[in-house]
């Protein structure tokens, strides 16, 4: 992995996210080959910029960093059935599709 990592000419636009429960800066030595100023941890899924901006990330990511244009959290509900999930997550694909 850390092979292709430093073959990435495009890396220096990178994000990375580790979700996980040690303390920051222990994740950042674990992870320094890759890390970059870019270099994010959350402790649980539901706290990680993934579910934050569900099949936005990369988007609302650029807005913020590069564009200097936040846009709103559309965090991922905890929902009761696969099927509630679908239907939540339905206009975003057909959005896609469009």
């Amino acid at each position: 992995m850390e092979k292709a990592w430093k073959g990435n000419t495009s890396n220096a636009f990178s994000r990375i996210e580790v979700i996980d429960i040690k303390e920051e800066r222990e994740l950042r030595e674990t992870w320094k080959q890759f890390a970059s100023s870019q270099f994010h941890t959350a402790e649980t899924i539901w706290d990680s910029y993934l579910f934050t901006h569900p099949r936005r990330s990369c988007e609302h990511w650029e807005e913020a960093t590069l564009q200097q244009n936040p846009q709103k959290d559309n965090k991922f509900p905890i929902f009761p059935t696969l099927s509630s999930l679908h239907q939540w997550i339905k206009p975003l694909i057909e959005e896609e599709k469009r």
